[in-house]
């Protein structure tokens, strides 16, 4: 099983709507083109606090996997599907 990318921890921010709700956000978004428009990919996982913790890239399929290891995320990409 390949990985394409990783991040933990990176400072980079949720949304808004993730200030409000204070909990994991997870985005599952199709990547790649339908109904003749393409769609926007960046499968994504915040933390509670609204750091991001893993991010699929917009095209190509991938797998988001996140998850929690002594109080801390981890986040991967899959991308060898």
């Amino acid at each position: 099983m390949g990985h394409g990318s990783s991040c933990a921890g990176t400072g980079r921010r949720a949304e808004p709507m993730q200030s409000l709700v204070r909990r994991p956000i997870l985005t599952a978004n199709y990547a790649g083109s339908t109904g003749g428009s393409d769609s926007a990919g960046t499968s994504a996982f915040w933390d509670e606090r609204g750091g991001l913790v893993a991010r699929a890239d917009a095209e190509g399929e991938s797998l988001v996997v996140a998850r929690q290891d002594n109080g801390e995320w981890r986040g991967e990409v899959i991308t060898d599907l």
